[in-house]
This record gives structure tokens, C-alpha cells and sequence, in this order.
């Protein structure tokens, strides 16, 4: 299994003012996607990714978006056949078992927003 930081990426983005914003994500197995916030590329009119040993590539834009979560799949361009590969299988699962988290935590959870509002 690789290391951590290995599947760790520099984003930089150029946005159409030309100022230069960086951030952060990490490959989604070997997809050729990376994950990040939205905001890092939200306003950006090209970024490149850098990958632990110094690779660049061009990011082609947008496998899929979040708003609501600032969350973003960014597709790499012409990445090696190792990045992107078929999307991982997803294994069966219960529904019948699954509970949101809220549900399952709203004790704990009602529980921090009173402390937030007691200190």
C-alpha cells in the first residue's frame, strides 16, 4: 500500500484576475480524480496538480461537484494508465443497517452546540 503521501496533491490555480491560489487533495485510487474543496478551483480558469514526486499535470476540469459540501472531483489530463484506471468496485451493502449520522449521533451532536454556546 502506498504511503500517505503519496496519494497527497498540490493544487494550483490561476484565476481569470491572474492571481495564484494553491491548495490541497489527494488521488481517488487510480481514477485519474483528485478530491479537493471547491473553493480551491471554484474561480480558477486553469490548475495543475502536483503529485508527491513532483509531476505535474493540467487538471481538465470537473468529474463532480458539491456546493453544498465544498467538495469537488477534479479530472487530471493525460494521466498515466495507473491514475486512471476503472472507478474502485463498491461493495454490497444492507440498507436495511445504515443509519445517518445524524440519527445515530444527535445526542453527541446536540450535546457540542449547547457546550458552544455555554463557553
Amino acid at each position: 500500500m502506498p504511503g500517505a503521501s503519496s496519494v497527497i496533491v498540490a493544487i494550483q490555480s490561476r484565476e481569470r484576475s491572474g492571481h495564484q491560489s494553491h491548495g490541497s487533495g489527494f488521488l481517488v485510487g487510480d481514477t485519474g480524480l483528485v478530491a479537493t474543496n471547491l473553493h480551491v478551483s471554484a474561480s480558477c480558469t486553469e490548475a495543475v496538480a502536483r503529485l508527491s514526486d513532483g509531476t505535474l499535470y493540467e487538471i481538465e476540469g470537473y468529474a463532480a461537484v458539491d456546493p453544498a459540501h465544498d467538495l469537488a472531483l477534479l479530472k487530471l489530463k493525460n494521466s498515466p494508465p495507473a491514475l486512471r484506471g476503472p472507478p474502485p468496485a463498491r461493495p454490497a451493502v444492507d440498507a436495511a443497517g445504515i443509519q445517518v449520522g445524524w440519527a445515530r449521533h444527535q445526542d453527541e451532536v446536540r450535546a457540542a452546540q449547547r457546550l458552544r454556546y455555554e463557553v
